[in-house]
């Protein structure tokens, strides 16, 4: 098949890529900067910036392609400006999209299918950021990327949405792997803000995204679906530091503070990338990708070790957010998982005291 691959060169899709080559597939990027020397035999490329629709119009002028996989729609005019530039010279548009179309996916005891999504949903104005599912661009990243999956459901060209959850891998650029590794690899304990029970949540291995991709292409069930990919693990912080911490020769203690104990030691910006606020409660139905695209996500164990060892040996040139005050954290999880273990010490002994002495009143003269 012809496929033209928007934002190739990234995490995701650098994969995707991949995987398209693997199946002798003839790829076409669109990129501003050089592609990999690898691929320079193998892929073809459009410099352009996707942004700007008059550039990209013209770039795409009179190109036929079978399918294009769009891994940076992240606003409804990047959607449109796609669509207006190849909708009739396409087959398919496949997209990656995310779990944050599910406007209640934070409150939610059961997993989420996919057609339980409600495109048109606006967050109110007392809607607050602890349902919004990113940690920085809060509510509008949700909204613009419903308004993408809006755009594409009304054309005319057959669509397939993949709804990612967090996307891991061994070289992710946003650094959420590398908050977890660098605490990893400094042996001090990780302090988690205890937030109350629930938050269980899964992720999505960027490679298994790229499997998702490749079983979508072309694939006539796939069209106009949408669909939730993720590994079946539910998660905690416990877990995953766990996961990350065994290839790497042990770490990853964590200890939970409540927020109020955190804040008050100085840390009231603390964030707690994947297993913390604004994150949990991740619960995603993925029985129409096993079913339909014969789906199968990566084990925990095999990919926890690929991208605890690839981010180890790789890591990014800056320190993870927070990691100026590193020492503050280790200190006050230490202090106070000694406080906690004390206190639990007295109460046993005063509970062993009451009852050597009910026993003893109970005892027969």
């Amino acid at each position: 098949m012809r496929v033209l691959v928007i934002g190739g060169t990234g995490f995701n899709g650098r994969r995707i890529v991949a995987r398209l080559l693997d199946h002798d597939h003839s790829v076409t990027v669109v990129a501003r900067g050089d592609l990999p020397s690898a691929w320079q035999a193998r892929v073809a490329q459009i410099r352009v910036d996707r942004k700007d629709a008059a550039a990209f119009g013209a770039a795409c002028a009179g190109l036929e392609f079978d399918a294009v996989i769009d891994n940076i729609a992240y606003a409804p005019a990047d959607a449109r400006g796609a669509l207006e530039a190849l909708e009739a010279r396409i087959g398919q548009y496949l997209f990656t999209s995310t779990m944050a179309v599910y406007h209640d996916l934070l409150r939610r005891r059961s997993p989420v299918q996919e057609d339980e999504v409600r495109l048109d949903f606006w967050p109110g104005p007392d809607e607050g950021l602890e349902t919004a599912l990113h940690p920085t661009r809060g509510h509008a990243y949700a909204i613009e990327k419903r308004e993408v999956e809006r755009v594409v459901q009304d054309a005319r060209v057959p669509w397939t949405a993949l709804r990612a959850s967090m996307i891991v891998g061994p070289d992710d650029w946003v650094g959420v792997i590398w908050w977890w590794i660098q605490r990893i690899l400094d042996r001090g304990p990780i302090l988690i803000p205890e937030t109350g029970h629930g938050h269980a949540f899964q992720v999505t291995y960027v490679e298994d995204l790229a499997d998702a991709c490749v079983a979508a292409l072309g694939n006539r069930v796939a069209y106009r679906r949408a669909y939730s990919v993720a590994g079946p693990e539910l998660l905690t912080a416990e877990s995953l530091a766990g996961a990350l911490a065994a290839p790497l020769g042990g770490g990853g203690e964590c200890v939970r503070v409540p927020p109020s104990v955190i804040a008050a030691a100085g840390l009231d910006t603390y964030r707690v990338p994947l297993a913390g606020l604004p994150f949990g409660h991740v619960l995603l139905d993925t029985c129409r990708a096993q079913h339909e695209l014969s789906f199968t996500a990566t084990p925990l164990d095999t990919w926890a070790r690929a991208t605890a060892e690839g981010c180890a040996a790789s890591p990014p040139d800056s320190a993870s957010r927070h990691y100026d005050l590193r020492a503050r954290e280790i200190e006050l999880a230490r202090r106070y998982a000694e406080a906690r273990a004390s206190a639990d010490v007295a109460v046993r002994q005063r509970l062993l005291g009451v009852g050597s002495s009910m026993r003893s009143r109970e005892a027969p003269c």
